[in-house]
């Protein structure tokens, strides 16, 4: 059940396909949203080392982009705004000057179901000089911090109608497959659970017990065995026209692949498609 989405309005390129999609699934569902926006005004007056005499011209900056990042924010807020009030959804609006946004962004998913944001800008409000994480590493960074699940979206809004689960036999993928199919954001959608590169007795048992699970919970999946491995992903969903790719955890090597995995960071680089995200 979806009760309360979570919005994260950062970034005007992608706060309008976010806020589109929360409302989406809010519709099917009845669900409240809640958009938040929220920035570090300290940090943004910090333009760094001052040359002598230049005291006037780093405030100057400072002061340009808090102005800039306010009138982001404002306008994300108002887009927001709009877009639910039009679509009939509830909504509650959150507007945040933090040190730290991913703080206060991972308090408020603990009472809610579901986050959305953008897939290659959180939190970014087009302040001059001032440069944002690694996206990829700030999805990780949001989910090992407990914000999950998430769907992370492309700057184009596209309705989900066809969903693409990856599904490696881990203990995380499988979580992740589970609790896509317990959510079901999208009860009308066509959806595949695939293997990637596995050998085909044991992509058979995986499919065969996925679909399965799926079936419990309502949700009709086709199966699919790709003898590919998990690097053509993204090029195998959109050779199948998937709206959505459903990703969780495979691998476990490198800092960042501790939380997704190799192929999942690979992904929520390049994806042209939202990503729902579990563990």
């Amino acid at each position: 059940m979806i009760g309360k989405i979570l919005v994260g309005l950062g970034g005007t390129h992608y706060a309008e396909a976010a806020t589109r999609t929360a409302i989406e699934i809010a519709k099917r569902h009845d669900a409240a949203v809640t958009g938040v926006t929220v920035a570090n005004m300290e940090r943004l007056h910090n333009t760094g080392a001052r040359p002598i005499g230049a005291g006037g011209v780093a405030k100057e900056l400072g002061d340009r982009r808090v102005a800039v990042t306010r009138q982001a924010m404002t306008a994300d807020i108002d887009q927001f705004a709009e877009l639910c009030s039009t679509a009939g959804v509830e909504f509650d609006i959150k507007k945040e000057e933090r040190d730290e946004p991913f703080d206060f962004l991972r308090s408020q998913a603990r009472y809610h179901d579901l986050t959305v944001l953008g897939l290659q800008a959180i939190f970014e409000y087009g302040a001059p000089g001032v440069f944002g994480d690694d996206p990829a590493a700030a999805i990780v960074k949001l989910i090992a911090g407990g914000v999950r699940p998430l769907i992370a979206t492309p700057a184009d809004y596209k309705p989900v109608q066809r969903v693409l689960i990856a599904y490696g036999g881990s203990v995380e993928s499988a979580a992740t497959l589970r609790r896509f199919a317990q959510l079901r954001p999208w009860t009308d959608m066509t959806a595949r659970v695939a293997t990637f590169g596995i050998d085909a007795e044991r992509s058979a048992r995986l499919l065969s017990h996925a679909a399965d699970y799926c079936r419990s919970q309502k949700l009709t999946a086709e199966t699919h065995a790709y003898e590919c491995g998990p690097g053509q992903l993204l090029a195998e969903a959109k050779a199948w026209g998937a709206d959505l790719i459903v990703l969780g955890n495979s691998g476990k090597r490198l800092l960042l692949q501790r939380v997704l995995g190799e192929t999942a960071l690979r992904v929520i680089r390049e994806a042209q498609q939202p990503l729902f995200l579990g563990q």
